[in-house]
């Protein structure tokens, strides 16, 4: 008999990626998603353990994590039916539970959710068979989320993966996935053009925003403050390199989120936000915009 399966994960390529990879071993019809951003996941989780889990055979917690509160209220009420699998070192604390398996670096380098969770499946769920290609697949989300497309492959398919993931939207892109041959290949010459196109809006897009960025002290911290509502990580990365006296770059998105980035070595950007109730990487990470993060940021006079 099929498993029916419940799947909370992230909004970003990595959180897609788990839900693909999900899909794909327990059936299109038998796995309801719920893309969740750090300001939601508590709440969603909370209301699906109270209204019961009977309905489900198995409950994942992908690339991302839940707070304190509903981790003990998950260890009281389903820890047989929830596994929680992730890879930010904010989340390390939920290796004390039973069900959640938090590792940062693994055989590869830094893991992602997806590559992850694709081989908790392999290893816990052996005997469903699933396309020869996931494993690939997996692989190219994780070095896109760990930015090794770039730092240490030198090749841009993990990017374009993810840049077609926001080009046409994110059920169009999960619509195919027993079709890895899809992301795992070339791309169609009507994608390649697509592409290409994003690719010259994303250039201009950098280009004007580097003008914008204003800065702040904020936690001992030079912080370049800019609007931006897309291409956040390589506008982030651009502006930390050419501006060497800030540490940390904040992209605000009203009235949603604010993300972090930064190039130096001795930043926990992870640390950082959760300052301001979000989490992440060392690297890159985020929160919600609202009026706890816009005070503890000085965003106030940005803002209104």
């Amino acid at each position: 008999m099929s498993k029916k399966v419940k799947l909370f994960t992230h909004t970003d390529l990595d959180g897609v990626g788990c839900a693909i990879v999900c899909r794909s071993f327990f059936g299109v019809d038998n796995v309801n998603v719920d893309y969740c951003d750090y300001n939601e996941i508590n709440t969603k989780v909370t209301n699906f353990l109270n209204e019961g889990t009977d309905e489900y055979d198995a409950i994942f917690i992908t690339d991302i994590s839940v707070a304190e509160e509903v981790a003990e209220k998950i260890n009281d009420t389903a820890a047989d039916k929830i596994m929680l699998i992730d890879h930010h070192a904010t989340a390390l604390w939920l290796n004390k539970y039973d069900w959640a398996t938090v590792i940062v670096k693994g055989i590869k380098g830094k893991e992602s959710g997806t590559s992850l969770f694709n081989e908790w499946l392999q290893v816990h769920m052996s005997n469903i068979r699933t396309n020869p290609m996931l494993s690939e697949f997996a692989e190219l989300v994780r070095r896109y989320d760990t930015w090794e497309w770039k730092t240490r492959y030198g090749v841009l398919k993990p990017k374009k993966m993810n840049d077609l993931l926001y080009i046409i939207g994110r059920e169009r892109f999960v619509a195919r996935p027993h079709e890895f041959e899809y992301f795992t290949t070339n791309f169609s010459a009507n994608e390649e053009l697509l592409l290409e196109l994003e690719a010259e809006k994303e250039s201009a897009y950098i280009e004007k925003k580097k003008s914008e960025v204003r800065r702040l002290v904020v936690e001992g911290f030079t912080v370049g403050i800019v609007f931006a509502d897309r291409y956040l990580s390589s506008l982030g990365e651009e502006i930390a390199k050419v501006n060497e006296d800030i540490d940390i770059v904040a992209m605000v998105n009203p009235p949603k989120a604010v993300s972090f980035r930064t190039v130096k070595s001795d930043i926990h950007l992870g640390e950082f936000a959760q300052k301001f109730g979000g989490g992440g990487h060392a690297k890159a990470a985020g929160c919600s915009l609202n009026v706890n993060s816009v005070n503890s940021l000085g965003l106030a006079a940005y803002l209104w």
